[in-house]
């Protein structure tokens, strides 16, 4: 059993909010959970091996998530990111354009940043290397407090600006650390769809 509603079932992740019967600060925790269990594709939890040894690794060729042991599955910042990356390139894959770059690892680290705001009622994550403080610069701008957006202000000129500027700093300090790989050195030239998505559910 995950903590936030996920249960594994024969390998796979049952996405039910069992935790609580109302959705209190976990509403796009819950968005998300909704989303992945309506669909017509079974995303299956392995554990294993995975490249380099990260903590997680979603595979889209089979819609797979390995976890490299049992406990990251009590870890929230590490599933929910793998489920992000579910969400993105199998329930969203349509909504981005192939055309033109985009920064999948730092949309998701934006995201999950979100959802573990709501669920802890305002605590903040500092763990994270050098990289991630260009995440928090655009999650926390005043340095305090994580804003954020709503349905009526996620896809505005304002917030995408901050988006876009965050991103290409995020993006630009892992090209010249040579941190991660390549989808940590993408730019972002289109929308952050998936945060959008979510907020708007």
């Amino acid at each position: 059993k995950s903590p936030y509603g996920g249960y594994i079932t024969e390998g796979k992740f049952s996405f039910e909010n069992n935790e609580s019967g109302s959705s209190g600060g976990m509403m796009m925790t819950l968005a998300l959970y909704d989303i992945l269990n309506d669909s017509p594709v079974i995303y299956k939890i392995l554990i294993g091996e995975t490249t380099d040894d990260v903590p997680g690794q979603y595979n889209p060729d089979d819609n797979s998530i390995t976890f490299i042991n049992e406990f990251q599955l009590s870890q929230f910042l590490v599933y929910s990111e793998e489920l992000i990356h579910a969400f993105q390139l199998s329930e969203n894959n349509r909504l981005y354009n192939p055309k033109f770059d985009f920064n999948y690892e730092f949309e998701a680290k934006v995201l999950k940043e979100f959802m573990h705001y709501q669920i802890t009622n305002g605590a903040l994550n500092t763990v994270g290397n050098d990289s991630f403080k260009y995440a928090m610069a655009f999650l926390c701008p005043d340095g305090f407090d994580i804003r954020i957006p709503t349905s009526s202000t996620v896809d505005t000129p304002s917030f995408l600006l901050g988006y876009y500027v965050c991103a290409q700093f995020y993006s630009n300090w892992n090209k010249t650390n040579n941190y991660g790989n390549k989808n940590y050195w993408n730019s972002t030239l289109q929308k952050p769809h998936s945060i959008i998505r979510l907020i708007k559910y």
